[in-house]
């Protein structure tokens, strides 16, 4: 009544619903297409894609044609050398740089959870002073991955989770493991597969309900 929405009745749980309650706190929820509409939930078919990641990048040119920067630890498994950037210098931010990864360090930074990557400029600029600073991103290709949409994605504080959605309209939490993030996009490492079908749109209202009924 205080939100002027209309109010749908709560049916007991079953078997499937005490199970899931057991193993996440969150109890399986029930809706009709109809129920769906109304709050302006989506269903989604999982697909493998073609996705291009921007991984930002900063640190300093060591010369006119070298550059070292940082790149945090979750993110090291993506990086290898022959892998292109592209960066401008505070000295000459209207020139933009592009080069390839030359090296990676492996040892990672206690205090910024970072690994040093070197890099090869390929149009330098003459003069330039060393130690300046330089910032970029690497465009990463991340073809043939599962990937779901941003807005599927529900982050908690025990992980990330989506929710299955079956053609019974019996939506189900699953934790998944989620990889780099594109533009609209996240890459799945683990917990989907292709053709899953899972919500998407305002996902807090239906983990909301799975909660308080999970607590029940």
């Amino acid at each position: 009544p205080i939100c002027h929405m209309q109010l749908i009745k709560v049916k007991a749980q079953n078997d499937d619903a005490i199970q899931a309650t057991k193993s996440s706190n969150r109890s399986v929820v029930h809706a009709s297409q109809e129920q769906m509409d109304m709050v302006g939930i989506q269903t989604h078919r999982v697909e493998k894609m073609n996705l291009v990641a921007h991984i930002p990048i900063s640190g300093r040119m060591i010369s006119s044609n070298s550059v070292a920067f940082q790149i945090y630890e979750s993110d090291i498994r993506y990086i290898k050398s022959g892998i292109h950037f592209l960066g401008h210098t505070a000295l000459a931010p209207d020139i933009e740089l592009n080069g390839t990864i030359t090296s990676v360090d492996n040892i990672v930074d206690s205090t910024s959870r970072t690994i040093r990557v070197v890099g090869s400029v390929k149009n330098s600029i003459q003069n330039l002073a060393s130690e300046t600073s330089f910032r970029g991103e690497i465009l990463l290709e991340l073809n043939n991955r599962v990937a779901i949409p941003e807005s599927s994605v529900l982050h908690t504080g025990s992980g990330d989770l989506v929710y299955l959605v079956d053609q019974k309209g019996k939506l189900t939490a699953k934790k998944i493991n989620l990889g780099l993030k594109t533009d609209s996009y996240y890459e799945v490492i683990n917990g989907l597969t292709e053709n899953d079908t899972i919500s998407s749109g305002p996902n807090f209202l239906i983990d909301s309900e799975a909660k308080i009924r999970g607590a029940n």
